[in-house]
């Protein structure tokens, strides 16, 4: 029963709203405000802060990450990366291109963690303009699968 309640780590954030990501920029550091910081389903923890999570312990993680900038943003490439204890981890580039218009960039990884292993997340867009991630629907989750053997 133990390892069964110990796979219960789930974060959930939503961006900031107020962040802005520069038009071909090289890379941002994503700020979010938590929804939901849990583990063995219980009360509120602290796995995540200062917009970085921090494996309570090792096993295998999903790491999601949506942002949505508009209905009317046509987005020409960018990217969602994930760092994982200072160093590149894995992420999605995006070249969407001819006319993406309602720009939402996804990115989604399994990852195994060892207790303490620490994420953030990154990201650049490309429109032609500074971009904010949306407060609402730009969203962060985190949710360890299982042990890692």
């Amino acid at each position: 029963m133990a390892n069964y309640k110990r796979a219960s780590v789930v974060v959930l954030a939503n961006a900031t709203g107020t962040q802005t990501l520069i038009n071909a920029g090289s890379g941002t550091k994503l700020l979010w405000t938590e929804v939901a910081d849990q583990t063995n389903y219980a009360s509120e923890t602290t796995h995540f802060t200062n917009n970085t999570f921090t494996a309570p312990y090792a096993g295998f993680y999903q790491i999601a990450v949506s942002l949505y900038f508009g209905s009317n943003i046509t987005v020409s490439a960018g990217f969602i990366t994930l760092i994982k204890n200072s160093n590149l981890a894995g992420g999605i580039i995006l070249t969407q291109g001819m006319g993406f218009i309602g720009a939402v960039q996804n990115a989604s990884r399994v990852l195994k963690l060892a207790a303490g292993d620490t994420i953030s997340v990154y990201a650049a867009q490309t429109s032609g303009t500074d971009q904010t991630p949306d407060a609402i629907n730009s969203t962060l989750s985190i949710v360890r699968l299982g042990n890692a053997s």
